[in-house]
Formats: structure tokens, sequence, C-alpha cells
């Protein structure tokens, strides 16, 4: 017997290193990967694994590259589990094609046998299996300067064998959207205009409704903002209006329900800068202050699809929605007073330090749950 292997980029067919384990719910786990160097373009990776509580499992793992495209395909599949008395399996394909550096088509399709798959037999797949939820999704890009659009489908997977089927987040079949983005530089009132445009328009399917509702959701956010920008510091007022429409249905496609709400959002950023050089480090001083109004609009019939809270950071501080997705948006009348501090050197923050309050002049009554009209919250 003999090994070789090489010290340059050649590829050379041949096993890999040999993997073993022991553990109380599979006993004895080995595995034996083989390299098979197909093609300059192809290659894969055979693994026969062996566990002795439940049996044997062959894997493959495929890749290919071309001039605009590369994938990748993983399939595990173990004839019989001997503890289950089933067939268990598991799958991924990740594709991506450029057909212009300005559009590109891509997809992640990972699909197994059973929720229990990954907890009981650990399996390589190469995903997050870390998740409640295995993610498929395929999605088809155009980026413009001043534009961008995608269209997208979304399906996701229960991992977890102590969570139940119904908490499945909603599948997006599909999600369209349209986001754009202008700068009037020569406006008829001597100022940069920007406008902007964020939309979006989706299906959402559940994989067991029990009467919640399914339907569809369109949001509309135009926003046009005047920035007086100098190097001293800046002013941005800005001007949104939010219109979200749903058409609800429940699980017999009999009912049907309307809703619709439209929200204005005004909002007066402004920032001053103050620097000043230390050797090789530059020192700024950055105080700024965010002022955001949006009147309430009562919430607490429409359907929370897919909306969330941040989490709590520094960007927090001046989002004009506290919510990250479109089925809820925050009523509110604030103003953040901030304070940024950097020291820059070699064009890089070597550290940096914010300081910031949110003070409310009114009680926000919008939340995930359901509206709190006479709460204070």
């Amino acid at each position: 017997p003999y090994g070789s292997f090489p010290i340059d980029d050649r590829r050379l067919s041949g096993l890999l290193s040999p993997n073993f384990g022991y553990s109380g719910r599979n006993g004895v786990d080995i595995s034996l990967p083989f390299y098979w160097n197909i093609a300059p373009n192809f290659d894969a990776i055979l693994t026969p694994r062996y566990m002795g509580e439940r049996g044997f499992m062959m894997g493959t793992d495929f890749r290919y590259l071309w001039k605009n495209s590369s994938g990748q395909i993983n399939v595990e599949v173990m004839p019989e589990d001997k503890l289950t008395k089933e067939l268990r399996w598991g799958g991924s394909y990740q594709h991506t094609t450029y057909f212009s550096p300005q559009m590109k088509l891509a997809w992640d399709a990972n699909f197994v046998s059973d929720s229990a798959y990954f907890s009981d037999l650990d399996g390589n797949l190469g995903v997050n299996n870390r998740e409640r939820y295995l993610r498929s999704d395929a999605s088809y890009d155009i980026v413009l300067p001043w534009m961008s659009f995608s269209t997208r489908i979304e399906n996701y997977q229960n991992i977890d064998p102590g969570q139940s089927d119904h908490d499945v987040p909603y599948r997006r079949l599909p999600q369209v959207k349209l986001d754009m983005h202008k700068t009037v530089a020569d406006s008829p009132i001597g100022v940069p205009i920007d406008l902007g445009l964020d939309s979006e328009y989706v299906v959402f399917q559940r994989h067991f409704p029990d009467g919640e509702p399914a339907g569809q959701r369109l949001n509309f956010k135009p926003s046009i903002s005047l920035p007086f920008i100098d190097q001293g510091g800046f002013i941005i007022p800005k001007f949104a209006l939010q219109h979200t429409q749903y058409w609800l249905s429940g699980q017999d496609n009999t009912a049907s329900n309307s809703l619709s709400k439209t929200l204005p959002i005004v909002s007066l950023d402004s920032g001053l800068f103050f620097e000043r050089d230390f050797d090789a480090l530059k020192h700024t001083i950055e105080p700024r202050l965010f002022y955001l109004y949006v009147p309430y609009v009562d919430q607490s019939d429409m359907t929370n699809f897919d909306s969330s809270l941040y989490d709590f950071n520094s960007s927090s501080l001046f989002r004009d929605n506290e919510f990250n997705g479109v089925d809820k948006t925050q009523n509110t009348n604030q103003i953040t007073a901030a304070l940024t501090t950097r020291l820059v050197g070699s064009g890089r923050d070597r550290l940096k330090l914010t300081l910031g309050e949110i003070f409310y002049f009114e009680d926000r009554k919008v939340n995930l749950s359901g509206d709190a009209v006479n709460d204070e919250l």
C-alpha cells in the first residue's frame, strides 16, 4: 500500500482521511470519503458511512463550474434505518447563473425525509442545520444603478422534532420586489431631490393552515427627501407614504377579507462633523438629532405574516420602523439624540463609540401580538 498527495494546485482522485466516532445514539460511526477528480470543472466526493446502531448510508457531493454558472449537489441515502425501519434521506442543490453582471438566477433547495434527520444522523448536506426550519428558495435578480428587481419563491421545512409543524413560517409563492432610487441633481428648487420607491407583492401559503389565513400582500412606499449635505454637517427632511393592502382567505378559500393601512412617515435627520488630526490618527465628534413622526393606525386585525422586532443596536436609534417587515408599522412621536466619536487611521475606523437615547412624546400602541390602545408601553 502507498499514499500520495500533491503539493501544488493539482487535484488527484483517491481516498481522503477517514472519520471515526462513537455515540450512544448511533453506536460506532465510520465514514471513508473518496475524492473523484472527474474533469477540470467537475468533481465529486463519495462517502460511504456505517453506523452500528442504524446501518449503512451513502453520501455524494458533486460540484460543477461553467463560464457563468456554478453549483453543488449533495445527496445522502440510508436505505433502511434499523431503529426506525424507514428510508432516511436528505438532499440539497445550490446553483447560481450570471446572465450579465446585473442579472442573476440562483436557487438553494434543501429537503430531508423527516424532521429528526439532522438530530438522529447529523447529516452532512452543507446547510445550516442549527435552525428550527430548513429553508429553500429560488430567486431571479436584476440590479441597475437606480433600480433593483427581484422575484423569489421560498419554502420552509421543520427540522426540529420538538417543534410543531404548525409553527413553520409562511411560504412565499412568489415574492416580487421592485425598489427604485433616483437623485435629481438639477432640481427646480436648487437643491438635490432624492426620490425612492419600495414595493413588494407576496403570496403567502402555509403547510398546515388549520383555519389560519393565507393571502396576498401588496406594499407600496414612495418617498421624497431633500438632502442638504456639506462637509461640516447635514440636514435631511424626508416624507414617505406607506400603503399596505391585504387580500386574506381562510383554509376553505371561500371567505375573502380585504384590509389595508395607509401611513405617512415624516422624519428630519441632522448632524454635524467635527474633526481634528493627531499625528497618524484623525479624531471626530459627530452629534446627531433624528426626529420621527408616524401616526397611529389600528393594525390589530391584520395578519402578521413575517414581521418581527429588530435586534436592538445603534442602528435602531435611527430606523423609521422598529419592526422588521411591513405587517406592523409603529406609531411614534420621538426624537433621538446621539453622539458618535471615531479614531480614524489609514481610511479605517480604529475606534468607534456611539451613545444615544430615544425620547418618546407619546405612547406606542402597535405591537406584534395586538395593539395596546390603552396601555402605556
